[in-house]
């Protein structure tokens, strides 16, 4: 017999013996994936016309801001262009920058604009 038939063989004989090892009645348990991510709605807010306009959305919604204005902007949680220190605050946002925040508590957020400390809105989350 020639060595690579010999070879074959020992290899066949391998896999019938780990076959015959192995029993059909196993319980494999299955794999445990990650925990599944929530993915949140996606709300666009223009700030427009020197506005900042009041929303409502779900919580774990994702909002962005666009600045539609020539000027630049903030969104920033807080009042009368001061951040209140525990939401969001935007870097300036020039023309057409967009800026996002994802929402995950319910309630009602003041924000307001650093650059312009009369433009304010809410959200609120339900």
């Amino acid at each position: 017999m020639n060595r690579g038939l010999s070879a074959l063989i020992v290899l066949f004989s391998a896999v019938v013996v780990l076959a015959a090892c192995s029993s059909d009645n196993e319980v494999v348990p299955p794999v445990q994936d990650a925990a599944p991510s929530v993915v949140g709605e996606e709300r666009l807010v223009e700030i427009a016309n020197f506005t900042l306009p009041d929303i409502l959305v779900s919580t774990g919604t994702i909002v962005t801001w666009s600045n539609e204005d020539s000027a630049p902007h903030t969104t920033t949680s807080g009042e009368n262009g001061v951040f209140d220190g525990e939401g969001w605050n935007s870097p300036s946002l020039s023309q057409y920058s967009t800026f996002s925040f994802t929402f995950n508590e319910v309630g009602v957020f003041k924000y307001t604009c650093r650059i312009h400390s009369n433009m304010s809105g809410l959200v609120t989350v339900q």
